[in-house]
């Protein structure tokens, strides 16, 4: 049998942002995950920990799905750090989220440039539009 080299397994990037509903000491909260190719190609670097973030969310009809992540000095939301190069991120639940403890869940990325990552949230976590109940 003629020898060979076998190469790895290509391995896809799974899940660039992920989002949980967990219930902590304090009540329920968000957590998002980036992991380090997001960060690297949003930041243009890996995030530190205790980096100030900013989360935007958008209440208008239509764009509720939409989640805004931005880098920036003035941010109160602190990096976190979490395994394997990726950074955590923890908010309090915003209005119209549900608060039932939810598994984390990959986010479609929108966009990823200029110090943001813009993701698509699932149906459990998007706001409620303004003038919707």
């Amino acid at each position: 049998m003629p020898a060979f080299t076998a190469n790895p397994r290509p391995v896809a990037p799974k899940g660039g942002v992920k989002i949980a509903l967990r219930e902590g000491p304090g009540g329920a909260y968000v957590s998002l995950t980036l992991n380090a190719e997001v960060q690297e190609r949003a930041f243009g670097r890996r995030l530190a920990k205790g980096e100030p973030m900013m989360m935007t969310l958008n209440s208008d009809p239509g764009k509720t799905h939409i989640l805004l992540i931005t880098s920036t000095d003035k941010g109160e939301i602190q990096v976190g750090g979490f395994m394997r190069g990726a950074v955590r991120l923890e908010a309090a639940p915003w209005r119209g989220c549900d608060t039932t403890p939810r598994k984390a869940v990959a986010c479609a990325q929108l966009a990823l440039r200029d110090g943001t990552v813009a993701v698509r949230l699932p149906d459990w976590a998007q706001p409620k539009a303004e003038g919707r109940a």
